[in-house]
């Protein structure tokens, strides 16, 4: 992930023992469009696809991750993310995420990098502001 790339190995090494593992079947919903987040998701195996408006936006699997926009921007949930297949996750609190995240320039640098990218890709058109 681009913006836990900057990060010292003590703070990754940190941040994997706080990972709680999940697993979510077929059709199960794991965050919802409009509502808080408080949780950052990197996908171990399995499949999920993000929608937004009811408009499909891309199909995630392993290695993918889902749930920083929410966290950084202190936004609602900007997509729906639902399983496609059975989905084991790895999931990281809301204050872990933000204090590695934003506790190191670069890699918050970084993480307004991917967030607007993802913005732009997700509203074709809509000017994205940092």
């Amino acid at each position: 992930m681009p913006f836990f790339r900057p990060l010292p190995f003590a703070i990754t090494e940190h941040l994997a023992s706080k990972l709680t593992p999940a697993t979510f079947q077929p059709g199960d919903t794991i965050i919802q469009e409009g509502e808080p987040g408080d949780y950052f998701y990197l996908i171990e195996s399995g499949r999920a696809c993000a929608a937004t408006g009811g408009r499909q936006l891309n199909e995630m699997g392993p290695a993918d991750w889902f749930g920083e926009i929410a966290l950084l921007r202190r936004t609602p949930r900007t997509a729906t993310v639902t399983a496609s297949t059975r989905l084991h996750v790895k999931i990281l609190a809301r204050a872990e995420f933000l204090a590695a995240v934003t506790g190191n320039p670069d890699s918050a640098h970084s993480a307004d990098d991917v967030i607007s990218a993802r913005l732009r890709n997700s509203w074709p058109g809509r000017t994205v502001t940092r």
